[in-house]
């Protein structure tokens, strides 16, 4: 799967063409897990792999699997799409028990995962886990962490100076 993304300011987004949605990018567990995170893009799913090794985990633990966007009804959720490469994985990973959404933390991505816990629900337990903190999404929150430490790492050379001196 290949997707477009304006690099101009504007929000253009579109599917390459010939793209199919089922090669999403993904990271697989190298052994059997009951669970599988979700996110909205690539650089979330990056991103949240980066914080997990960051914080002594290992993503090779996990399932970590993008669909390069979602679909966010604005009325009823009877008809909501699940997302092709959602449904691969888990049509080729019976074992899997619980889903976490790792949407954006904003309208359409609440609303996103409300709607596929809601098709989703009888069968997995669906849970919405965005970003902590209130960052808009996965990368928003790791270029945070690292701010906080670029700052961090800067008061400590302020106080050792001071302290010299």
């Amino acid at each position: 799967h290949c997707s477009a993304r304006a690099t101009d300011g504007t929000q253009r987004k579109s599917d390459a063409y010939g793209s199919k949605k089922e090669y999403t990018f993904n990271l697989l567990s190298k052994a059997p897990r009951d669970r599988v995170l979700v996110f909205e893009s690539a650089i979330d799913l990056l991103s949240y792999a980066t914080i997990l090794n960051a914080n002594g985990g290992d993503y090779k633990h996990e399932n970590l699997l993008s669909v390069s966007g979602i679909y966010a009804p604005s009325g009823s959720y009877e008809n909501t799409k699940v997302p092709v490469s959602l449904t691969d994985f888990l049509s080729k990973n019976p074992g899997v028990k619980k889903i976490f959404l790792c949407y954006d933390n904003d309208d359409k991505g609440r609303r996103g995962a409300a709607a596929l816990g809601y098709v989703l629900g009888g069968r997995y337990e669906v849970e919405f886990t965005p970003p902590p903190d209130g960052s808009k999404d996965y990368n928003d929150y790791l270029m945070n962490l690292i701010n906080d430490k670029k700052r961090e790492v800067k008061a400590n050379e302020d106080n050792r100076k001071n302290d010299a001196r």
